[in-house]
């Protein structure tokens, strides 16, 4: 008989998890899976003030409000009603939330009102629905009206899901040969987001597998490729494709752009060109005198040197951005 390794210990149970959960997150889940919305009523103003219990980083904690601490026994309540739900395997009764009992259910998560422009965003974020699309065509496009895109980072891949959405005949160019912009060329060690996984995101795309609060640079990187791959917009991208410059033909109506592709020249034609070129993939060097008196290895986090050997090593760190952390 062969051994089977035993990874039981290194999986939480489903009480482990459920007591992960803040209080108001067990709550609402716990009235999405039922359907019962009394449950708002009964435990929502019993937990009014315990929101925002978990510390994010980059957030100062001198003078932070004091937040109420939940009653135990509610708390335990509301989780043995949530665990028996899902111990039974029960589906939610109110997969799709409704507008008004979303908004009322943010209201009670945040501590605060949502703000208007943020409600349809969010909605899509927490996955309650399959439209994509924040505002309504009234149009058609014309056939023969052409879209580029330049940048296949997060903004790029953004702008051509919505755009192939909406019908629009488009391309991206990329200058390097594959996605994820700033994720492809920061590889630095502990390259990561400064941002929750579930924000840091697309809102029509949420990923239920983040292995943490804050993802690492890989994590989303693959993420970025598994969102390419599922819109199927790889055969829109043209790797190896760097912009020149981009002219503007008033006679036309067009924009022409100038590229190198592997190589060779080649000029795109465009109606309407959406530059997603982000800053942070372009090293900046500091204006340090005599830097290049310095002996040892300097390296940039957009262009790091993964073969310098950091163990055992003094080093000196200019910055204290999200990098710099």
């Amino acid at each position: 008989m062969n051994d089977v390794p035993n990874n039981t210990a290194q999986q939480p149970t489903l009480e482990q998890a459920v007591a992960e959960l803040e209080p108001m997150v067990a709550l609402l889940s716990l009235v999405q899976i039922t359907g019962d919305r009394g449950l708002l009523r009964k435990y929502g103003p019993k937990l009014e003030g315990t929101q925002h219990q978990m510390r994010e980083a980059f957030v100062a904690v001198d003078g932070e409000i004091a937040h109420a601490e939940a009653d135990p026994a509610i708390v335990a309540e509301i989780r043995s009603k949530l665990l028996a739900c899902v111990r039974a395997q029960q589906k939610p009764a109110m997969p799709h939330i409704d507008a008004a009992l979303f908004r009322e259910m943010s209201r009670l998560l945040l501590g605060f009102d949502m703000p208007e422009h943020s409600l349809e965003p969010a909605y899509q974020h927490a996955g309650f629905t399959t439209d994509t699309r924040i505002r309504q065509p009234k149009l058609t496009p014309p056939d023969d009206f052409k879209v580029l895109v330049v940048g296949a980072g997060m903004m790029g891949i953004n702008a051509g899901i919505k755009l192939q959405q909406s019908g629009f005949d488009y391309t991206i160019i990329e200058a390097m040969n594959d996605i994820g912009g700033t994720w492809q060329v920061s590889t630095y060690p502990g390259a990561a987001v400064d941002t929750p996984s579930i924000l840091y995101s697309y809102s029509f795309d949420p990923n239920p597998s983040w292995t943490r609060f804050y993802p690492t640079g890989p994590e989303f990187l693959s993420y970025l490729k598994n969102v390419v791959d599922h819109h199927n917009l790889r055969e829109r991208i043209h790797f190896g494709t760097y912009m020149h410059g981009a002219k503007w033909d008033e006679a036309r109506q067009l924009w022409t752009i100038e590229t190198t592709q592997n190589g060779q020249k080649r000029v795109y034609e465009a109606n309407a060109l959406i530059i997603a070129v982000g800053p942070n993939n372009r090293a900046k060097m500091p204006d340090v005198k005599t830097l290049d008196a310095f002996a040892g290895p300097i390296v940039h986090t957009a262009e790091w040197d993964n073969s310098v050997e950091l163990k055992g090593k003094h080093v000196v760190q200019i910055g204290v951005g999200c990098s710099g952390v």
